[in-house]
């Protein structure tokens, strides 16, 4: 689970990279950074196609916008 705003930036960043359009993975966030998180795949160029609670931590499903 990522925690920290540098932790999910790098993610991010990573994900961005390697992911091919129309793929999707998903990454657990700490409820107390998940507004950072979200902003950050928008402009990693990222969606967010779908969130849900686990347990203490909350899963995004995200997924290339553009190649």
């Amino acid at each position: 689970m990522l925690k920290r705003e540098d932790e999910v930036r790098k993610t991010l960043e990573d994900i961005g990279r390697r992911l091919k359009k129309g793929e999707s993975v998903t990454i657990e966030v700490s409820e107390s950074i998940l507004e950072f998180a979200v902003s950050e795949a928008i402009k990693q160029k990222l969606s967010v196609v779908d969130a849900y609670e686990k347990e203490d931590f909350i899963v995004l499903v995200v997924e290339r916008r553009h190649y």
